[in-house]
């Protein structure tokens, strides 16, 4: 009853905050059990960094951060920021997020296919958002192709920039290079029938479209921003550039297309960095241990 006055409350006063971030159970729990009979855990899936640039967010990060008495965090970037922000975690351990089976095994539908041409298929996946960068994708086809070096762009998702994408597209002239296919719930059946994917974000915490990618794979060329460097090893799983250079970005691009040995040397070994870090049974493990791990220390603790 505590907890749904709780969470009514909230609802009526910033609703915004029901879903927000995934430490706001934390709030909850530490409200509705004060005498808890079991240890608490938070999952860390964002980068401390966005929460500063909400006032509210900002203030009530570091309360959330130190509730649970252990932290998981899909990236040991977002551990860093904490520490860099003065935010002492009890316990912690990185887990990196687990991609869904049916990623590692499917089929490129009919459909996809059709839309196949005979040119190399670079294929983005996320939010057309501004953060997500996806005018940056757009102008690397216009500018590569004026380098004699012609690619379909594939944008996988739905989101409050696509009018201005497409007017982008149209006024460079490459409108029929560039694929909208819109919010999908088969991706996994997209992304085997490209050839490179593409992630353009200024800021994320461990994308999961980079995960699945490699689990589908493909090579990948993205920016090192945030927890990415820590599932893409440049020349190995696909090439980084820096994160806000866009003559970077077209440079790793032209260099991942033009290379046909790397893509497939690339994509071999995000394919296997994906069957060994990120099967749902791997993640699982690691959260088993380190359940054990803290429930351990939480009976030393209280007795």
């Amino acid at each position: 009853m505590r907890l749904r006055w709780l969470r009514r409350l909230i609802q009526e006063w910033r609703p915004d905050l029901i879903h927000a971030w995934n430490l706001y159970p934390m709030f909850y729990l530490k409200m509705g059990f004060v005498r808890r009979p079991c240890p608490i855990l938070g999952f860390l899936q964002n980068i401390p960094s966005q929460a500063r640039k909400e006032d509210f967010h900002s203030w009530i990060f570091p309360f959330l951060a130190r509730a649970p008495d252990g932290v998981v965090s899909n990236s040991q970037a977002a551990l860093t920021e904490l520490g860099q922000m003065g935010i002492p975690v009890r316990r912690s351990k990185v887990v990196h997020n687990a991609v869904a089976s049916p990623f590692f095994d499917a089929e490129p539908l009919d459909e996809v296919m059709a839309r196949k041409g005979p040119r190399l298929v670079v294929v983005a996946v996320g939010r057309l958002i501004v953060r997500k960068r996806t005018d940056w994708m757009i102008r690397a086809v216009h500018d590569l192709s004026e380098q004699g070096l012609d690619f379909d762009l594939w944008l996988v998702g739905a989101g409050p920039e696509e009018d201005s994408l497409r007017a982008l597209a149209r006024k460079l002239g490459v409108e029929e290079q560039v694929v909208f296919w819109g919010a999908r719930l088969d991706v996994q059946h997209i992304l085997p029938a490209a050839d490179v994917f593409l992630h353009c974000a200024a800021a994320e915490g461990l994308p999961n479209a980079v995960q699945e990618a490699m689990a589908a794979g493909l090579p990948v060329v993205a920016s090192d921003t945030s927890g990415i460097p820590e599932i893409v090893t440049p020349g190995a799983e696909g090439l980084l550039y820096a994160t806000h250079d866009y003559g970077a970005c077209l440079a790793a691009l032209k260099n991942m297309l033009g290379d046909e040995a790397l893509r497939k040397m690339c994509a071999a070994r995000a394919r296997a960095r994906a069957e060994r870090d990120f099967r749902p049974e791997t993640m699982a493990q690691h959260m088993l241990d380190f359940y054990a791990e803290t429930m351990d220390h939480w009976r030393r603790r209280i007795g």
